[in-house]
């Protein structure tokens, strides 16, 4: 009869240590998926926007009145950064699909001296 019921509380016990352990295991592995649920979704939503976007910067000279960006892209460029040799320009312009800008709108006149990068919707484009 001793025997029968320390088989009971043992089978007992590992139900409960099972039980125990259940809650947390799963909360951490709920957590876990989310997460990389939600950086998937931002890689998947980003690569969408990438994709979407489509600018082209047009140079008839090197003075910012004479050079163009021009959107052909299906979604709004926003440009958040521009970078132009030596010199950083912090804007937040919003360019609709179709709709083409003088540089010089955005940032006022200069020179275009070297390398001219536009940081559009979170990514550079190199001119």
């Amino acid at each position: 009869m001793k025997k029968a019921i320390s088989e009971i509380f043992s089978a007992l016990l590992v139900t409960v240590v099972i039980l125990a352990l259940a809650g947390p295991l799963m909360y951490y592995f709920n957590q876990t998926s989310s997460q990389q649920r939600h950086q998937i979704e931002n890689s998947a939503n980003s690569e969408v926007l990438n994709l979407m976007s489509k600018i082209t910067v047009i140079e008839l000279s090197n003075n910012t009145q004479d050079v163009f960006i021009y959107n052909y892209g299906s979604v709004d460029a926003v440009i958040q950064e521009i970078i132009l040799g030596q010199h950083y320009y912090e804007v937040d312009f919003h360019l609709p699909p179709g709709d083409l800008v003088r540089l010089s709108q955005i940032m006022g006149n200069a020179t275009v001296n070297g390398t001219l990068i536009l940081k559009i919707n979170g990514n550079y484009y190199y001119y």
